[in-house]
Order: C-alpha cells, then structure tokens, then sequence
C-alpha cells in the first residue's frame, strides 16, 4: 500500500486535492476512520475509503451501498488515497484527474471484525463495523475472480455486502433518500486531520465545529471590509449545489 500511484496520477500545483503523506507505518490496523464519497466525474459513482495502514484503502462502487443483505455491489478497488481526504469536499478542477464535484457523503469510524485490516484486504475479504451517519452496522468487502480478461487488468473487482442486522433494511434506499453531503461541518472524526483544522465554536451546540479546506477558501476570499462570522456562528444547510447535492455552510 502507499500513494505513489495517487500521486502519478494527480499534478500538487494543479488540483485542489490533498497530497498528505502515509501518517503510520504498515502495520495492524483494527480500526480506524471511513468516508463515503459521491464524485460526478466522467460517470456519477461512489468511492467507499477505509484506513489501513495510515492511508485509505479506496473503492469505487457504482450504483452506491446498499442497506439490504441480498444486494452485491460491485467496488473496483481504486489507488490508495491520503487520510486527508477524510475532510476532502469540493470541485476538482476541469483537465485533472477525476474533474467534478465531490461531497463526502458518509464518514464515521470503521471496526475490523476479523483481524488487522492488513491481514484482511491480503486474504481478499474486510469484515467491518461501521459507525456513520448514513451507513451503520456489518458490512463486507470481498474481492471476486472477476469476469475473463480481467485478471491482467489494474481494476480489481471487489463486492460491497450489507450483512443482515438490525442496521439492515432492503426497502430504504439510503442514496436516494438521502442525497446531501453527510457533514462538512461536523466535527473531524481522524485526531491527525482534525489537529490541522482551525476551528469555531457553534453558538446553536455549543461545539466545536471543523470548516473544510473549502469552506476556509470562500471565506479567505471575502472582499475586504466585508462582515465575517464572528466566532460564535450558527451552521445551517443551503440548497444543494451542482446536480450531486454539494451542501454548503451558512455562516450567520
């Protein structure tokens, strides 16, 4: 595992993606940090990320999870991605790698049920607890034979399985019920990425709330002599933006 073939594929000077180095060696990885995201680049799809052996072991599923324990949806295990991205929300630009709009749909902590996440992805199959906002409970990953004349090819074919529990419902279309980003401004759930992020204090929670990389931005480019939120801001959901639902913060 490792980034080199992130970084091949993407230009530091020209994305806005982040290029965050391993933050831990190889080695047993029980639990660790999850993102969901719902990227419309050259084909609308999600990329389910887990930590593993300090980066996030990457996904892309193209019809999205699924909440009912019969459904198998097809995940084609993509490069390696830095932990970073756990925060990662935004547009990347047009003639880069993987343009469009990206929302971190899910996020939460993930739970290795049968060892080391390592040991896991080796053996082909990752047992997980996951602790979202939108997907809760078991879920698999499971690498598959694939089809003929795959085997020579970079995208290997994994399946993503929602395990029967009581997380489980096969009527709930979670994607479609719920399309808007699963909390860029809830608070980091990575102790290493939340250590880098200025903060607020939520006058609505009393929390402390972390603004992504995105948000900063818009603010930064204020003109000058224009209000800025004060510290005690109120959060609140804007209508979606782009067809993919980005979710904006209102701060008031």
């Amino acid at each position: 595992m490792g980034l080199d073939e992130y970084r091949r594929k993407r230009r530091e000077d020209a994305t806005n993606e982040p290029f965050g180095e391993p933050t831990a060696p190889p080695g047993q990885t029980l639990s660790g940090a999850f993102v969901v995201h719902l990227h419309d680049a050259t084909r609308k799809h999600y990329d389910v990320r887990v930590e593993v052996a300090g980066v996030l072991a990457s996904f892309a599923v193209p019809h999205g999870p699924s909440l009912g324990p019969l459904d198998k949806r097809l995940a084609i295990r993509t490069e390696d991605h830095p932990l970073e991205y756990i925060d990662f929300e935004g547009v990347i630009p047009d003639g880069q790698y993987g343009a469009g709009p990206m929302i971190a749909w899910d996020r939460g902590v993930v739970d290795y049920l049968e060892g080391p996440a390592e040991e896991e992805l080796a053996r082909g199959k990752l047992d997980m607890m996951l602790h979202g906002h939108k997907l809760r409970g078991r879920f698999a990953l499971v690498r598959t034979k694939g089809r003929p004349g795959e085997a020579s090819s970079k995208q290997e074919p994994w399946l993503l399985i929602k395990k029967a529990d009581a997380y489980a419902d096969a009527d709930r279309d979670v994607t479609a019920l719920e399309p808007r980003s699963g909390g860029v401004c809830e608070p980091s759930l990575h102790a290493d990425t939340a250590s880098a992020r200025p903060m607020a204090a939520s006058a609505a929670s009393g929390r402390s709330v972390r603004f992504s990389a995105s948000i900063l931005g818009i603010l930064a480019r204020l003109p000058t002599g224009a209000t800025r939120p004060s510290p005690a801001v109120a959060v609140t959901w804007l209508d979606s933006v782009h067809d993919v639902g980005v979710a904006v913060c209102a701060l008031v």
